[in-house]
């Protein structure tokens, strides 16, 4: 069953729960996230953490956001949602740096 509450998502199974959630890029799981993802020759989400810790991209904006993926509480999955800059309709946005745990 799909279930909404509080801004987070859940995907309850007989076993485990799935949930996506608002995390920030200082997220304790999204360094090891981000070593796998770069051992798979993926580099964006080191470069998530980078931006985050510069102050570059916070998806502070509007409508912005960065959203953790969990299974069981584990951190799976890291996916941001920037507004996009090539126009000034505030319906449009880019997703960006997403990636999924094998």
């Amino acid at each position: 069953a799909l279930l909404s509450g509080g801004g987070r998502w859940h995907l309850r199974s007989m076993t485990k729960a799935f949930r996506i959630e608002r995390i920030g890029g200082d997220h304790p799981g999204l360094a090891a996230l981000g070593e796998e993802a770069r051992s798979e020759g993926f580099g964006f989400v080191q470069r998530l953490i980078s931006d985050w810790n510069s102050g570059a991209n916070r998806y502070a904006r509007p409508g912005e956001r960065l959203v953790g993926a969990f299974w069981s509480g584990e951190l799976v999955g890291v996916c941001g949602l920037n507004r996009d800059p090539y126009t000034d309709r505030h319906d449009v946005g880019r997703l960006r740096h997403l990636y999924v745990r094998k």
